[in-house]
């Protein structure tokens, strides 16, 4: 469907259930509904079991969910640049990059991909959306699927995503043939 695909801390596994009992992909669909203001249930529906319900015969929309699930599709990406970066939920220090002067940005460094084994505590989404990526990355890998992955410390917010956007731009476009 797409030429490339490419994911800035994104929620790549809508039903994803954090080990540790912190924040979960359908909390991340119902932050964002209350950010824009909408009913959340009307993106989707109810995931059901074990989200919404106690009983694991209530699936409720679970098929739906999972429908938009690029973990779920992942054997459709087979062929397509890929492009995912996430961070651990640590925002000490920001990015350690910026725009900069004049209308091209500067490289980012690749050093910024450290891989963190872990995430940290500081940022519950983007540690809700490392654990996802994490799970998408694996998923991928014994698919024998690539992907370019960028892992590194840092949170859910815009100095991330511009930076990685700025990192994963040739390769869009190369995939558009520009």
């Amino acid at each position: 469907m797409f030429r490339a695909a490419a994911s800035y801390s994104g929620a790549v596994h809508p039903l994803y259930r954090s080990p540790d009992g912190g924040f979960s992909g359908p909390d991340g669909v119902k932050l964002g509904a209350l950010t824009c203001l909408v009913d959340w249930k009307r993106v989707w529906g109810e995931p059901g079991y074990p989200f919404d319900t106690a009983d694991p015969a209530d699936l409720r929309q679970q098929w739906l969910w999972k429908r938009n699930s690029p973990l779920e599709q992942a054997a459709s990406l087979r062929g397509t640049p890929l492009y995912l970066s996430y961070g651990d939920g640590t925002t000490d220090g920001g990015p350690g990059w910026s725009w900069g002067d004049g209308d091209r940005p500067p490289a980012p460094s690749p050093a910024r991909c450290t891989d963190p084994p872990a995430h940290g505590t500081q940022d519950p989404v983007e540690r809700a959306v490392y654990g996802m990526n994490q799970e998408l990355r694996g998923k991928l890998t014994r698919l024998g699927i690539p992907a370019t992955v960028c892992a590194s410390r840092g949170g859910h917010g815009w100095p991330y995503w511009e930076r990685e956007l700025v990192a994963s731009f040739p390769m869009l476009m190369r995939a558009l043939g520009a």
